[in-house]
């Protein structure tokens, strides 16, 4: 009667446990990779062994730093049993006259599963045709360069790379420095940056989140026109720029310079403080059904409503100027509520050819787009 007693209870007890274990780091969860490769929901260390459990993993903490002769160890550990730790290797840094060799020994991967590859180089020429050449999908690691600048086009077209660790030395990034980066999903700009010019960041469609530190005190044109970031954050003591919501103004909110493609929501009502609408500010916003723009906007500026997705707009009576293909979208209907508009440019509107000459003599009132792309104001 004990051991039957005491096999139920111990039954129970293995029950118990296994209820636990399963509640706690249930299912499946895939682990490759003799580099130390993250995979989609997993970790392979060099020992190739797997992991059966879906854990919730705390983020990597280096152990011992890689050197240009020997790899480094990296950690972390499941917030739900403590007792389940991963460790990888962090590869060893690698030199521009060793990538070419060290990439073309690596076997193909995709997007989920990218190769670590840290870098010590005085500057970044070569670096970007090596891994486009290469064809793999790598986390780029250039903290330990020590260049002060990432020079214009740089990374131009460099689609394989899915993220990137600037050194924290690097004070500017160039014109269209990271543009076309389309697997870019990371990034990070360093608190000593300055300047972000044109196009830095344009058609990062990978990139789903920005924040722009306390030291930027320029941002050209089209630095993140056509990611996909839900909001561009802005550190608090910024002095230049701010964050209302995700969308990035100047410090006065004067000036809208860029409404995040990816933001939520499928109507905007442009702030009272706005004055200028920048270049390519919504551009590629065809989520949006509804933009409104308040009374005291003076200028609307080139591509500003590129591709956006609603039909009809009112301008009021502030706008001065729209510039070159500011509403180049399939626009139903313009509103002008004055008579002081000016359209710059023949491409202003989709088929604005005839809108220009027609509006200055017609005057405010709306406009309809018709089927054979010319406009008729309607009575």
């Amino acid at each position: 009667m004990k051991n039957w007693k005491q096999s139920t209870f111990f039954g129970f007890l293995t029950i118990l446990i296994l209820i636990i274990l399963f509640v706690t780091c249930e299912g499946p969860q895939g682990i490759q990779g003799e580099q130390g490769i993250q995979g989609e929901q997993g970790i392979q260390g060099e020992s190739g062994i797997s992991s059966t459990h879906n854990h919730q993993w705390s983020g990597w903490i280096v152990l011992s730093a890689s050197t240009e002769t020997t790899d480094g160890l990296e950690t972390r550990v499941c917030a739900l049993d403590p007792s389940h730790i991963e460790m990888r290797s962090i590869p060893k840094i690698i030199s521009l006259s060793s990538l070419t060799e060290y990439l073309s020994d690596l076997p193909e991967n995709d997007i989920n599963t990218p190769y670590n590859v840290a870098m010590k180089v005085n500057d970044l020429t070569d670096v970007a045709s090596i891994i486009i050449n290469s064809g793999k999908y790598i986390n780029l690691d250039l903290s330990g360069c020590g260049f002060t600048s990432i020079e214009g086009n740089a990374f131009l077209n460099c689609s394989k790379i899915t993220s990137i660790n600037i050194p924290e030395g690097v004070t500017s990034i160039g014109h269209q420095a990271f543009m076309n980066c389309s697997s870019l999903s990371g990034i990070n700009i360093p608190n000593g940056v300055g300047s972000i010019e044109d196009r830095a960041f344009a058609n990062c469609s990978s990139l789903s989140s920005i924040t722009i530190p306390k030291g930027v005190t320029f941002i050209g044109d089209m630095a993140f026109s056509f990611t996909n970031a839900e909001a561009i954050d802005v550190d608090i003591a910024n002095t230049a720029y701010c964050s209302d919501n995700g969308v990035l103004y100047n410090k006065a909110q004067t000036t809208l310079i860029q409404y995040p493609r990816g933001k939520t929501g499928i109507s905007f009502t442009i702030p009272d403080s706005v004055t200028i609408i920048g270049i390519s500010a919504f551009a590629g916003c065809n989520g949006l059904s509804s933009v409104t723009i308040p009374n005291g906007v003076s200028s609307i500026g080139n591509s500003a409503f590129f591709d956006c997705g609603f039909k009809n707009i009112t301008i009021p009576s502030s706008v001065t100027t729209i510039e070159n293909m500011a509403f180049w979208c399939n626009l139903n209907s313009v509103t002008f509520n004055g008579v002081f508009t000016a359209i710059d440019e023949d491409n202003s509107f989709l088929g604005g050819g005839s809108l220009r000459n027609i509006y200055p003599s017609q005057g405010a009132g709306t406009y309809i787009h018709t089927n054979d792309n010319t406009w008729v104001k309607e009575l």
